[in-house]
């Protein structure tokens, strides 16, 4: 059985959730119904141009799943 499967990764990073199309979203996976991981899963979300040229403050979002 792979590591995945079987949940013996420790920590997953998601990348590019700022590139969703629009009415979609990545609940399933941040929560670890998808792939499970022992310490849970990080979403990384960037700023667009747009954000930058406004002086868009980025912030630190924690998100928690109740499972």
């Amino acid at each position: 059985m792979s590591n995945t499967i079987s949940g013996r990764r420790t920590l997953a990073v998601v990348t590019k959730l700022d590139l969703m199309d629009a009415g979609t979203d990545a609940m399933e996976i941040l929560c670890g119904r998808v792939i499970p991981v022992k310490l849970g899963i990080i979403g990384v979300v960037n700023r667009s141009q747009a954000d930058i040229n406004k002086r868009k403050v980025g912030c630190l979002f924690l998100f928690f799943c109740l499972i």
